[in-house]
């Protein structure tokens, strides 16, 4: 009898065994994952391995924005949805846009200064110093 339980709870844990996916350590990124390894992988691995490998900046507009506005702040900024590395059906892909036009955003608006004579800080490299030290 109590045989019979021990083999049936054996055989049980065994199922139980199968029936679970991998649980692979996160050492890449989803994109750079197989195809066979992306439909065994469980749902935490897929949350871990999606943010394996990004900037601090670039998970905190994740965890912080909503989608649309992320692709609201990027479009905003002028950012060529068609020229996008990744897929755009993904939050880190516009996350990574908005970050890369806060890179270059500063730079642009000092040559539009420069540029442009009648601009009150034309000339005012001081204001234009404390600007870049705040941003």
């Amino acid at each position: 009898m109590e045989l019979d339980r021990l083999i049936i709870l054996l055989l049980r844990e065994r199922v139980n065994c199968m029936n679970r996916k991998p649980n692979f350590d996160c050492k890449s990124k989803w994109e750079d994952l197989k195809p066979i390894q992306r439909e065994l992988a469980s749902t935490s691995f897929k949350k871990k391995s999606m943010r394996f490998g990004e900037s601090k900046e670039v998970l905190d507009f994740c965890d912080e924005k909503k989608m649309y506005e992320l692709k609201e702040i990027a479009l905003r900024n002028y950012v060529d949805p068609s020229k996008l590395n990744g897929n755009k059906s993904w939050k880190k892909t516009w996350a990574k846009a908005v970050v890369k036009t806060k890179e270059w955003g500063y730079n642009t608006f000092v040559v539009d200064v420069k540029r442009n004579k009648k601009h009150p800080l034309c000339g005012q490299v001081d204001v234009l110093l404390m600007i870049q030290d705040f941003i």
